[in-house]
C-alpha cells in the first residue's frame, strides 16, 4: 500500500502522522469532561456576549474608516452587495449620514481580525480578546489614537459609557490600544497598507473563530 503523501508546513517534520486510536479519542473526551467540569470553558451566554462586542467593534471600525474615506475626499467606492448584507445583519441600524457614506464608499473599510487565544478558541473565560485593526492607506496610526475629532476611534470609545479602563500605547512600534467593554477586555492592535486603497479581501470575511463542539 502506498503511502499517503502530505504538504509539509515548516522545517520540522511531524512526530506522528498516525490518526488518533480509539484510546486517544476516549482519553481526549475524558480531558474534555473533566476541564469542562472544572469551569474552563466559557458557558454559551458568555460566548454571546463576546460575538456581540465583537460585531459592535466591527461595526465600528467599519464606519469609522468609512468616514475618513469621505472625510478625505477618496473617489466612490461601493463595497459588494454581500459585504454589505453581511455586516447589516450583525451591525446597529446605521443613521441616514452613515447609510450614504457606506453606500459610495463602503469599500474603503478597515477589517478587525481575531488571533490568540479567542481564535484558536482555547481561552479561559476571562480572557482578552486579541484583535488586530487592518486599514486601507487611508488610515493612518494617527487617526486611531486621534482624540480631538469627536469621530476618531479613540474618541469614540471614550464616549461609550459601555467602554472603560483605556489605555492608548502610542510609542508602541505597533501600535494598540487597551479597554473593556464591559467585563470583556480588549486588546487591538492596528497596521495600515500603504499599498492598498482597499483591502484585499472584504471586511465582512474576516475571520471568525468557530466555536468549539460541545462537551457532553
Amino acid at each position: 500500500m502506498s503511502e499517503r503523501k502530505y504538504k509539509r508546513m515548516g522545517i520540522c517534520p511531524p512526530i506522528s502522522e498516525a490518526p488518533p486510536t480509539a484510546k486517544d479519542l476516549s482519553l481526549d473526551s475524558e480531558l474534555r469532561r473533566t476541564l469542562n467540569s472544572l469551569g474552563i470553558f466559557e458557558s454559551a451566554p458568555q460566548r454571546q456576549s463576546r460575538d456581540e462586542v465583537l460585531a459592535t467593534l466591527r461595526d465600528r471600525v467599519r464606519k469609522w474608516s468609512v468616514r475618513l474615506a469621505v472625510e478625505r475626499r477618496l473617489p466612490p467606492a461601493p463595497s459588494p452587495a454581500d459585504a454589505d448584507s453581511t455586516a447589516a445583519a450583525a451591525a446597529a441600524a446605521p443613521t441616514e449620514e452613515e447609510a450614504g457614506m457606506l453606500a459610495s464608499h463602503g469599500a474603503y473599510a478597515a477589517a478587525l481580525l481575531t488571533f490568540g487565544s479567542f481564535h484558536l478558541q482555547v481561552h479561559s473565560p476571562d480572557a482578552d480578546i486579541d484583535l488586530l485593526c487592518v486599514a486601507p492607506r487611508h488610515v493612518q496610526r494617527a487617526d486611531l489614537l486621534d482624540r480631538a475629532n469627536k469621530w476618531g476611534l479613540q474618541a469614540q470609545l471614550e464616549a461609550d459609557p459601555n467602554v472603560t479602563e483605556i489605555l492608548a500605547i502610542p510609542e508602541a512600534y505597533t501600535p494598540v490600544v487597551k479597554f473593556k467593554v464591559g467585563k470583556i477586555s480588549i486588546d487591538m492592535l492596528f497596521a495600515s497598507l500603504p499599498r492598498y486603497a482597499t483591502l484585499p479581501i472584504a471586511p465582512s470575511h474576516a475571520n471568525t473563530p468557530t466555536p468549539p463542539a460541545a462537551v457532553e
